[in-house]
């Protein structure tokens, strides 16, 4: 019943995944059976920090925040690994979030990462979420019918609106299909 907790496993499975992985895998071999599913894993356990409270002690909305970027990021991922249950998950997750915390969402700005004179423009994270999770279903829909230059249109769409960020990445990999 900690969503610190759940946060901070959560945190765990991203670093495991993500960053050290090739050296754990040498350390211990049997990491995959260990923590299998790992990002279906964190999904979960951010999205029950995020069921549990709305900020963290000494954290602040970093669930929130995290879970808003990841949600997509794993979606996009999910669809051109052709993992359904995975797909559906992430989406479900963000879709929940929205629901869940929205307005908090919506005061939490971000900057874009954009060329632009002046300070970067900033956005919240409620719109970000918004437009990755359509950004997903949008360009794994165009692919399904055979319309790759209609999901670059939507990942050169998405740049525009949310600047150069993870899920941005995801959505290229996405749409180049690799």
């Amino acid at each position: 019943a900690s969503a610190l907790l759940h946060h901070r496993i959560a945190e765990l499975l991203m670093d495991v995944g993500t960053s050290e992985t090739a050296y754990i895998q040498e350390l211990l071999p049997e990491v995959d059976a260990l923590v299998p599913d790992r990002r279906a894993r964190l999904l979960d356990h951010w999205l029950r920090a995020v069921r549990l409270r709305e900020n963290l002690p000494t954290r602040g909305f970093t669930h929130l925040s995290r879970l808003s970027i990841h949600a997509p990021e794993i979606a996009a991922d999910a669809a051109r690994e052709g993992d359904e249950a995975l797909f559906q998950r992430a989406m479900s997750a963000g879709a929940e979030l929205m629901r869940l915390r929205r307005a908090r969402l919506e005061q939490i700005f971000v900057p874009l990462l954009v060329e632009a004179e002046g300070p970067p423009p900033l956005v919240h994270r409620a719109a970000l979420l918004a437009a990755g999770l359509g950004a997903v279903a949008r360009i794994r829909t165009a692919l399904e019918a055979g319309r790759p230059e209609d999901a670059q249109r939507v990942v050169e769409a998405y740049a525009e609106v949310a600047g150069q960020n993870r899920v941005l990445d995801a959505l290229r990999r996405l749409a180049a299909g690799r």
